[in-house]
């Protein structure tokens, strides 16, 4: 039995923040990482790291402000650490949502080392539509696979959202310090696929397509929670290999099918868990469900 260990963090008001437990330095213990996604000024964000160690809860662990770099502004709103089993290295993906003047407010996805150093930076979607808000990622054999969610959560004009499957060799990350810009022409060969939502007629009526996203063995899965194929807000997850994605959809009115999504893996098999936080067994009653489906490999 261990003493609770309380660190505050820097949240304040959205885009909400992220966590992570992740061994960065190969000592065998993770450490947290917590995204302070309102931190500093004009909220560019940053990550709160507690290095774990065998004395993590006797002598207390070790703190570390990591500040957002350079012309990013939410950095800490979505985070994920990947891998590759072959030699060890590992990419941290951090969003940082909000976008800056210079990215015409189009959010960005930071590449960092397992040292926190910033590789490379990655932008995208349309202005306001909060590229980097959800995140999934592995590293396999020199390439690193990003699922990136955009779903814009009731902030752009058009929020209907967007996502994108990614596959991006490690030597990106030291061919250049620009940033990759996933939707110009010389980028888009990184782009293995894309799942986006019809245009909304205003803010509150899109389908936040993107709002989770998944990895999966053969492909991936896209919440959208408020799409209306099969009702309306009756939400749906898209799931299935690049480019033969197909939706889930949600069964009523209103459920709103992939408000909440996660993988389950084991024994050879992997589930996608879709939480429909507003099924009801009659109008009134929101007593929820969770739908799980099987994901083919």
């Amino acid at each position: 039995n261990h003493a609770l260990v309380v660190r505050d963090a820097d949240v304040h008001k959205g885009p909400f923040r992220s966590f992570a437990g992740h061994d960065l330095d190969g000592d065998g213990c993770n450490e947290v990482i917590a995204g302070e996604p309102n931190r500093g000024p004009d909220r560019a964000g940053g990550l709160l790291v507690l290095r774990g160690g065998t004395d993590f809860f006797t002598g207390g662990p070790r703190e570390e402000r990591i500040a957002a770099p350079d012309a990013v502004r939410g950095f800490g709103t979505g985070i994920v650490a990947a891998t590759d089993p072959r030699d060890g290295r590992t990419v941290l993906a951090v969003g940082a949502v909000l976008g800056t003047e210079a990215s015409g407010t189009r959010g960005h996805v930071v590449l960092l080392d397992h040292d926190l150093r910033v590789r490379r930076t990655i932008t995208g979607a349309r202005w306001m539509d909060w590229f980097g808000y959800s995140l999934d990622g592995a590293l396999e054999d020199g390439v690193l696979r990003l699922a990136v969610g955009a779903c814009g959560i009731a902030r752009a004009p058009d929020d209907s959202g967007r996502a994108y499957l990614i596959e991006l060799p490690v030597s990106e990350l030291d061919a250049s310090t620009e940033p990759i810009d996933i939707d110009a022409d010389e980028s888009r060969r990184f782009v293995r696929a894309f799942v986006d939502a019809p245009a909304s007629a205003g803010i509150g009526q899109g389908e936040l397509c993107g709002f989770h996203v998944a990895l999966l063995p053969s492909g991936w899965a896209v919440a959208a929670p408020r799409a209306d194929r099969g009702g309306i807000d009756a939400g749906c997850v898209w799931i299935g290999a690049a480019g033969e994605e197909r939706a889930a959809q949600g069964a009523a009115n209103g459920e709103s099918l992939g408000f909440g999504m996660a993988t389950w893996r084991g024994g050879g098999r992997t589930l996608v868990l879709m939480g429909a936080p507003f099924a009801g067994v009659r109008p009134g009653y929101s007593a929820g469900a969770v739908r799980a489906l099987e994901a083919s490999h």
